[in-house]
């Protein structure tokens, strides 16, 4: 991919993962599953580290927080909430466990 395509195929994705944002955020219908969509965003984040100069402070990956409602109010957890991330293989919940299992130890 040269430097042009990658222009290209970065601009397209960030349209496409705003858009998408914006949809299950907040319209409550996504268009897409969260799989797929976290497949764009790591291809997103791979070309903005190959190519950095195309990296924006407005890129989906730099986006911190949603349009959710707000006015909810926030309460302490007794448990921590522990979170999978972006696990899609039986070696990442594996691990995830045993990460997990060594922090209710202590």
């Amino acid at each position: 991919m040269d430097k042009q395509e990658a222009k290209i195929r970065i601009d397209e994705l960030r349209e496409v993962l705003r858009e998408n944002s914006r949809r299950y955020y907040v319209l409550n219908a996504p268009t897409m599953s969260d799989f797929e969509f976290d497949m764009l965003m790591h291809e997103l984040e791979d070309l903005e580290a190959r190519w950095p100069e195309f990296k924006t402070s407005d890129s989906p990956t730099q986006r911190v927080g949603s349009d959710l409602k707000t006015g909810f109010v926030q309460r302490p957890h007794r448990y921590p909430m522990l979170s999978l991330t972006n696990t899609y293989s039986i070696e990442e919940v594996e691990e995830f466990s045993a990460r997990a299992g060594k922090t209710l130890e202590s």
